[in-house]
């Protein structure tokens, strides 16, 4: 395993091959994905700790999504070949702007239990404050408060990224049908769904998130010729 720094940002990657590049939701870094992590063995993953957020520093600014792409970005840069991105809940609102951005980088992407933002369709609150393990800290308010202002409806239909969109079918905090509106919207969509809540999309479903992934990566090698 490597640990790299991008601006006192503590960045990790692990393994060899074509390179995976994952975004983790609210107040959430490397270490959230262990369970996806232990599934792609054969990939070089990559994943940091956003501002604030375990093994690094909060800094003096807001953790908001502009702030954790521009990371993203200088990741891209620094990795130097496209990758695969993959987005978790709120990390997909900054995979979805990282793909935008960076269109001749990402080569794929996966979008897991994320919506539109602004505009998309919100989970029964009572239901969602069960199901969610709510995270703590400044850094995740400061994501939670971008977030609300955020949105991707206005050029998400022009978005050519090959992408996979992943749904749990018992997910209450980001409901289906909000994968349903993306997969419609993005020209070069699929949509996956999976039998499992919010979090189990990462930790016990992880299995089969893994193979949607292996999917994404493929594309890697061929040439979609749209847009690229």
């Amino acid at each position: 395993m490597n640990l790299m720094s991008i601006d006192g940002v503590r960045v990790v990657a692990a393994g060899s091959g074509p390179t995976v590049v994952c975004l983790g939701g609210l107040g959430a870094g490397v270490a959230s994905w262990e369970p996806v992590w232990n599934e792609l063995g054969e990939f070089r993953r990559v994943a940091f700790d956003p501002p604030g957020v375990d093994g690094s520093p909060r800094g003096e600014r807001r953790t908001t999504i502009a702030e954790i792409t521009e990371i993203a970005c200088t990741l891209l840069d620094e990795l130097a070949s496209p990758v695969t991105v993959v987005g978790y809940s709120f990390g997909g609102a900054v995979a979805q702007e990282l793909a935008r951005r960076r269109p001749h980088q990402v080569a794929s992407l996966v979008l897991v239990a994320t919506s539109t933002g602004w505009g998309s369709v919100p989970g029964p609150l009572p239901a969602a404050l069960a199901s969610q393990r709510w995270p703590r800290g400044r850094a995740a308010i400061d994501q939670a408060v971008s977030f609300l202002g955020w949105t991707s409806l206005p050029w998400l239909a022009r978005l050519r990224t090959p992408t996979w969109v992943v749904v749990g079918s018992a997910d209450v905090v980001v409901p289906a049908v909000n994968g349903w509106m993306m997969s419609w919207l993005l020209p070069a969509a699929r949509l996956r769904v999976v039998p499992a809540d919010h979090d189990g999309l990462v930790t016990v479903a992880a299995p089969a998130v893994a193979s949607i992934i292996r999917e994404a990566v493929a594309v890697q090698q061929l040439d979609f010729g749209c847009a690229r």
